[in-house]
């Protein structure tokens, strides 16, 4: 079978979150089989086959040193992880790098050393996840500055901020970064809190604690050394005032589709409504992409996208410009359906109108361009960096251990933002995984067999275990991103955690150094 023969056409698939990044052997065996029939096959997994075999999180070990003056600067880390892997090798090697990554960010360390041991066991194997690597090193991280504080006798926001990183510091041999809004994120979520009043509140159970991230935005690696760009974009316009987008980047529910659509929109100034899009269809649109992981498709799509929409823009542009004699001096803009000299609408005309133009000089042939997006740099890890800090509050139940999250409190820098709705959606989903993550899921395997393969037995939080919340976006702009956007779907899966535990911890003197926070585990700890 030829490579031609083939075309693979992306349905809608549902959340990812990271489990569908590896090929699974059902999926090479759905394949062979309808090329085999000739028909369309099928695999379905129940609950209990998918929590036996499906992709989990990485367990992982930390033990981590810091070293502060008196007065609460930073000296010194020392990382190690023991990261299980289980029975293959998988995303394995990849999360104890991305580990020692995230275990640099957030503040500015002036010595770092990190070691990782990927080990194998008997267990089914982990993958990639919401996050990947960044819960659990940030989890570690931020309970540490928390114990800090406690320590020196500093308000645990007013040491992160101490020590915060801003734009211009440089994670050693990853990148520089280019944007930071975590100090305007950190300031935030103080004053949206009340967090010195409540730190002081003295109520039985209750507790306030602090959790804060760091998150790549728009996933590189360096070992990706390929000839091939990372995200391409066809651009095709029509003398009817209408664009036809063509993209690979996939959206699997993350509202990927309209964002890219947006951003077309906007640069063009054009309708939503003008956009056709069509993705992820191999025999239509650009084979260049490397799919949907790392909050990379706003970014990285979304620049392909700009760099065609240019081009388009550029012929454009010249042919109204020759059209109506106009000097140089005046800059020519896209909006609102027309083409025309800034600050002279009279000069120009529909965008439909000049697409038709520059096609009759061409002797008809459409108007199309490709765009084509690879970050590049030193020691390359991502092209840019998000931020943000989140403040729990919650009532433990002192005779049960239950612990109650009652209100969240989250600021997020996500530079530029795009779509609102989305970033709104991406917030509480995160918080919604961070919260399971930090309270109740937990894979419980003995001798390679998961026991809790049922959600009778592997508690997961639903919509009426979600506290309410406030949030706000610090928007910053991020040079290397589309419009000055970068990521808002992942980061927020990592202070969670560490933000409620040491809220119980402030509520009960127990700090858990063991996640998740169970009622057992709670109640063990207030008898110490």
């Amino acid at each position: 079978m030829r490579e031609n023969d083939i075309r693979v056409i992306k349905p809608a698939v549902g959340g990812g979150f990271g489990g569908k990044m590896e090929l699974r052997p059902w999926e090479f065996c759905a394949a062979f089989m309808a090329v085999k029939t000739g028909k369309p096959v099928k695999f379905t997994l129940t609950r209990e086959e998918e929590l036996t075999t499906g992709r989990r999180r990485h367990p992982m070990q930390l033990r981590s040193k810091v070293g502060f003056k008196k007065d609460g600067t930073l000296l010194a880390k020392d990382l190690h992880i023991y990261l299980d892997g289980g029975a293959y090798n998988a995303m394995g090697p990849t999360a104890t790098f991305l580990c020692g990554n995230f275990g640099a960010m957030l503040y500015r360390y002036p010595n770092y050393r990190f070691v990782g041991e990927h080990v194998y066991t008997n267990k089914p194997p982990a993958s990639a996840m919401r996050g990947f690597g960044a819960p659990q090193s940030l989890f570690a991280a931020e309970s540490q500055m928390n114990i800090a504080a406690q320590e020196l006798g500093i308000d645990p926001i007013d040491l992160r901020i101490k020590n915060a990183m801003v734009t211009g510091d440089e994670i050693p041999d990853v990148a520089t970064i280019s944007s930071c809004g975590f100090i305007e994120s950190l300031e935030a979520v103080r004053e949206m809190s009340n967090w010195k009043k409540n730190r002081r509140r003295k109520k039985k159970g209750y507790g306030i604690g602090i959790g804060c991230y760091s998150f790549i935005s728009g996933g590189v690696f360096n070992w990706f050394n390929t000839q091939y760009p990372f995200s391409a974009a066809e651009v095709k316009v029509f003398s009817d005032g209408t664009a036809h987008l063509l993209t690979m980047a996939s959206d699997i529910g993350q509202g990927a589709n309209t964002v890219l659509k947006q951003i077309l929109a906007e640069e063009l100034g054009l309708r939503m409504e003008d956009i056709r899009l069509t993705a992820a269809d191999t025999a239509m649109t650009p084979q260049a992409d490397l799919g949907t992981w790392g909050s990379r498709v706003t970014l990285m799509a979304g620049n392909a996208i700009l760099q065609a929409a240019r081009q388009i823009k550029e012929d454009i542009f010249g042919a109204v410009s020759a059209r109506f004699n106009l000097n140089v001096i005046f800059d020519m803009v896209c909006k609102d359906g027309r083409v025309y000299a800034e600050g002279k609408p009279d000069r120009g005309m529909s965008f439909g109108d000049a697409v038709g133009m520059v096609q009759k000089a061409n002797r008809g042939e459409p108007l199309i361009a490709r765009g084509y997006y690879t970050p590049r740099g030193k020691g390359l890890v991502t092209p840019a960096f998000s931020f943000g800090a989140q403040v729990a509050e919650v009532l433990v139940d002192t005779e049960t251990g239950i612990v109650k999250v009652e209100k969240m409190y989250t600021a997020h820098d996500c530079g530029t933002v795009i779509n609102p709705m989305a970033v709104e959606g991406q917030l509480e989903g995160s918080i919604h995984m961070g919260l399971g993550y930090a309270l109740s899921e937990e894979l419980i395997v003995e001798k390679g067999r998961t026991l809790n393969n049922t959600f009778l037995d592997y508690k997961m939080p639903t919509a009426l275990d979600m506290p309410p919340g406030e949030s706000v976006c610090i928007e910053t702009y991020e040079p290397e991103g589309p419009m000055g956007a970068k990521e808002a779907g992942e980061g927020l899966a990592s202070p969670t955690a560490p933000a409620i535990a040491e809220a119980v911890f402030n509520a009960t003197g127990y700090r858990c150094m063991d996640l998740p926070i169970t009622p057992d585990k709670v109640l063990k700890g207030q008898r110490k």
